[in-house]
């Protein structure tokens, strides 16, 4: 047994660690929160299925001023033995969760408190099961992450008061709180936090549960104190594909999916699967995994469509060990996965009707169509833009000899520039070069998977698909752009194009250049980059005129104030 204020390092469970852990799984409170939640929400549910009733409490204290200072997380479930608080919650990658032995909880492989807790600085775990107290300290120290119990046996009375800077959390009975010390300067605007926490993805079943409830309390310098439960409400609209009691099989029944259709559209601004009330939730076993809508994330129609797809084969291959279809980062699946790639492409062909009908009827508007010789002119226009298109980037893609030499099977990725300056509000450009020898069928996918570790640093596409370089026959290339507008942000852009080809490039933030060089749009395999010139009716635009890869057109949202006043909704305003 150890003594008392004795430290310990916390030992790593080798037989199960997996890539993903070499990138962290917590980028901001959020990310630690919604962990802390959806243990106890396991933990709740695994008393439930034994038929124990529960008063489903979860408290979330947050305070700071300025910064987050402290992110406290208390519930009333099972709470944890010394035993299990040390030999399984407390080792890396070991199972807690219960995930294991197919009870249906969100937690996977013995991940999150720890996360949590390192992701932001250090904390305390409190813990009370069967009467008895365990109170452990975690803690870095250099590279070791370490532990140190604080204070342990039966329960007292004050035992059940945790007092933590005059706040009073209480544990009637059984239950666990985890105090996070954050050490990392997190900015703290309790509105902001509120709404990422309530429209969280992975949060939406837990806090439109009726056997939950959360609460969230934030205090700040002053200690002015403000409570409030947490609610998530689910849009309302009609079934389009499948239906509340009969989800439409899909993939050889291996895939339900619901489709549902709003009236008006459920996003105003650009996707965000973490907090986006449209989208496909990605559901396996009862976790919900991610948010998707895939190549429609930038396209207003879409913003009409929510639903879920139930995938819960995905766990068998998490059970067999195959981690594969989990990102590293553990923010979603992993869709370059051969498996889940075949989920998204029967998720992007259910949604693809449904969105080019709405694209048709918001561009109907009126009945007026788009003027005949406008659309001769349209086509004019489009064809010099892609003959200059072709003439701007016509370096673009180069890679010289000295590099092309580096590339091999065992060596096959490079990604250019190996380090970037960002300037804020400008997207950059990185080129990705794989060599043909890693490819030894034609027919394989080709892509990679871009991330980055800074949620304030954007990478605009999460997949790349590769195609065969003009210049070089043995290389396939692709491009991916990096955007920020935050001055001062610094982080890594990790391109993965497997487990063991993982490129890092570090990305700074500075200030924006007096001259700025001319934006290049991204190469793609189409003879004619530009197709035509065509009105998007989609309501409550948030830009004037995009280019849509899909298609070749450049999009005028005819919409947007100001451009509606001056063209018309179909264009009929411009003279011939």
């Amino acid at each position: 047994m150890e003594k008392i204020g004795s430290i310990k390092e916390i030992k790593v469970d080798s037989s199960r660690i997996i890539q993903q852990l070499s990138t962290s799984t917590i980028k901001d409170p959020v990310d630690a929160i919604v962990e802390l939640v959806t243990n106890s929400d396991d933990s709740y549910r695994r008393l439930e299925e034994k038929g124990v009733k529960t008063d489903g409490y979860i408290g979330i204290v947050i305070t700071g001023d300025r910064y987050i200072n402290n992110i406290i997380c208390v519930d009333h479930a099972e709470g944890m033995s010394e035993r299990e608080l040390l030999s399984k919650a407390l080792v890396y990658a070991a199972s807690s969760s219960g995930f294991d032995e197919k009870k249906h909880v969100r937690g996977l492989f013995g991940r999150g408190l720890k996360e949590a807790i390192f992701g932001l600085g250090e904390g305390e775990i409190t813990s009370i099961k069967d009467d008895k107290l365990i109170k452990v300290r975690v803690f870095k120290e250099g590279q070791k992450r370490n532990r140190q119990i604080l204070n342990r046996g039966t329960v007292k009375t004050s035992d059940r008061n945790i007092i933590l800077q005059d706040i009073i959390l209480n544990i009637p009975q059984n239950g666990t709180c985890v105090n996070i010390k954050v050490d990392a300067q997190k900015l703290f605007s309790p509105i902001s936090i509120k709404e990422k926490i309530e429209k969280h993805f992975a949060l939406r079943d837990i806090l439109s549960s009726p056997q939950r409830h959360v609460f969230l309390t934030t205090i700040d310098r002053a200690k002015n104190k403000i409570t409030t439960q947490l609610h998530y409400v689910y849009p309302e609209g009609k079934c389009v594909v499948g239906t509340d009691e009969r989800y439409e099989p899909r993939l050889n029944n291996e895939v339900e999916l619901l489709i549902k259709e709003s009236n008006s559209p459920l996003e105003e601004k650009r996707f965000d699967k973490q907090i986006s009330n449209c989208g496909i939730l990605i559901d396996v076993e009862g976790a919900v995994l991610d948010n998707v809508l895939f190549k429609y994330e930038s396209e207003p129609a879409a913003y009409y469509f929510f639903g879920r797809a139930k995938c819960n084969k995905i766990a068998d291959y998490l059970r067999k060990g195959d981690f594969g279809v989990l990102s590293p980062d553990r923010s979603g699946i992993a869709w370059n996965h051969p498996y889940c790639k075949s989920i998204k492409n029967e998720i992007e062909s259910a949604l693809k009707p449904l969105i080019e009908a709405k694209q048709k009827e918001l561009e109907k508007g009126n009945g007026v169509n788009v003027p005949r010789n406008f659309e001769k002119v349209a086509d004019r226009i489009a064809e010099q833009l892609s003959n200059l298109w072709e003439k701007e980037t016509e370096e673009f893609g180069n890679l010289p000899k000295k590099e092309r030499q580096k590339l091999s099977k065992e060596n096959p990725i490079i990604v250019k520039p190996e380090k970037a300056n960002l300037e804020v509000g400008v997207y950059r450009p990185f080129s990705v070069y794989v060599s043909s020898e890693y490819y030894p069928d034609p027919d394989a996918i080709k892509e990679v998977e871009v991330s980055s570790d800074n949620p304030k640093i954007v990478v605009n596409k999460s997949k790349v698909e590769l195609g065969l370089h003009k210049k070089y026959s043995d290389l396939y290339y692709g491009v991916f752009k990096v955007e920020s507008d935050s001055l001062g942000e610094l982080g890594n852009i990790q391109v993965m194009l497997d487990d063991q080809n993982i490129v890092e490039v570090p990305v700074a933030v500075k200030p924006q250049k007096k001259s700025k060089k001319k934006k290049k749009l991204n190469p793609t395999a189409r003879g004619r980059v530009f197709n035509s010139i065509q009105p998007n009716r989609a309501p409550n635009p948030i830009q004037r005129v995009r280019f849509n890869e899909d298609t070749g057109n450049i999009e005028i949202f005819t919409e947007f104030p100001l451009v509606k006043e001056i063209i018309g909704p179909a264009f009929q305003n411009i003279a011939s």
